[in-house]
């Protein structure tokens, strides 16, 4: 069966989902367009900061940000959400970003992950520098909203 997508505006707020009707408010029609357009983004840093500055880089440019603030909470957000990228730190509580990543990449090896840290290359024990090896980018804190997105386009 293919699906399809049909809205109508300004004379019936009506949209066409595989063939069922829904009828909808004119605000929560924009609301579900760009809830389906949107890839979602599981960010996870331990700095509260760092997650509201990613969210407002990515919000606006069509990404749909999932916060967690350790890999702990991260894993648990996603036995319940559609994840297409995953953005992490290294350094965290609970679980650190190493941990995360090759937690990710057993359990679910679809996902692409880029690491967003300071320290990258640090001082890193072998078994560290093979997890950052398991990422699909790696970007240096401090770092430019440009060089995020041009970084995550192409891995969504």
């Amino acid at each position: 069966m293919q699906s399809s997508l049909r809205v109508k505006s300004d004379i019936d707020d009506t949209l066409e989902l595989e063939g069922m009707y829904v009828h909808l408010s004119r605000t929560a029609v924009p609301q579900i367009l760009m809830n389906i357009i949107q890839n979602s983004v599981h960010t996870v840093d331990g700095n509260h900061y760092i997650l509201n500055v990613l969210k407002i880089m990515l919000e606006p440019n069509g990404f749909n940000c999932i916060e967690a603030e350790s890999g702990v909470q991260a894993i648990e957000a996603m036995s319940d959400q559609t994840i297409d990228l995953i953005i992490t730190d290294l350094h965290m509580p609970d679980m650190s970003g190493f941990e995360f990543i090759d937690w990710v990449k057993e359990n679910h090896p679809e996902i692409p992950i880029t690491i967003v840290s300071a320290g990258i290359n640090e001082n890193l024990n072998e078994a560290q520098q093979a997890s950052i090896s398991k990422a699909d980018a790696v970007i240096e804190k401090p770092f430019r909203a440009a060089e995020l997105l041009d970084t995550i386009r192409p891995l969504t």
